[in-house]
């Protein structure tokens, strides 16, 4: 058993999501919503949906151009119009205050990593545990996993973290202003997030991916900090 590694993919899923908040200066209320609306959008209904088409529809989920696409656009739609309708019913009262979109953006984006981390974690701990030549790929997989790869996917998470906080700025705003053209580019902006990572990861390996998630994190932090403050600017000068 790599205890190391499961220790790292452990820990990263409780430091991310309370660094999130902590950094953030997260509202409770903000940041418990995000985190139920991720587990609810993204876990449940999205998840639902892809486990009956994927049955349904096996060949087709094993084109990588169409997983890429398909992928993309459902976390897009079910993410950012999860994200939509909590500003607009559980948090309308706390439109006021622009710092929801942050507190609001930790929290789905601290769910989402904790998810993540501790699959992981739970995934190489039964791998180092169970037997049988039918589980031989799964278990290869999940063993191969060393100190590096785990440190690369707690960044990962990090940065991930960093992009769902832009979306929300991007959809908080669209919410507050009902500027329903903020929702369909946060969709939009989503979609070819998701998309990419999964064809650059394909074609190019998991490092070129990671570089691709730091760069559209980072453009992703400087188009949303531009909305924030061009839409304040506006008010200002109204």
């Amino acid at each position: 058993m790599n205890i190391p590694v499961i220790v790292i993919y452990l820990l990263s899923a409780l430091i991310i999501p309370a660094a999130a908040y902590f950094i953030m200066k997260a509202r409770p209320k903000s940041y418990f919503v995000g985190c139920g609306v991720f587990f609810v959008f993204a876990l449940i209904l999205e998840g639902a949906i892809n486990a009956a088409l994927s049955t349904f529809f096996p060949k087709a989920f094993e084109n990588i151009w169409f997983y890429a696409a398909y992928g993309g656009l459902m976390a897009g739609v079910f993410e950012e119009v999860g994200r939509y309708i909590a500003f607009r019913t559980l948090l309308k009262s706390d439109l006021g205050d622009d710092r929801t979109a942050l507190s609001y953006g930790a929290g789905h984006g601290g769910m989402e990593a904790f998810l993540v981390l501790i699959s992981v974690a739970l995934n190489i701990f039964i791998a180092s545990t169970v037997t049988g030549e039918q589980y031989k790929e799964a278990i290869d997989q999940y063993m191969s996993i060393g100190v590096s790869d785990s440190l690369l996917a707690a960044a990962e998470r990090i940065m991930a973290v960093a992009v769902h906080i832009s979306l929300s700025v991007i959809v908080f705003f669209g919410a507050k202003k009902k500027k329903p053209a903020l929702l369909i580019l946060a969709i939009a902006l989503h979609a070819a997030f998701d998309g990419l990572l999964v064809v650059i990861n394909n074609f190019f390996g998991i490092v070129w991916a990671e570089v691709a998630v730091a760069v559209s994190a980072a453009l992703l932090v400087w188009l949303s900090y531009s909305i924030w403050k061009g839409i304040n600017k506006h008010a200002d000068i109204r």
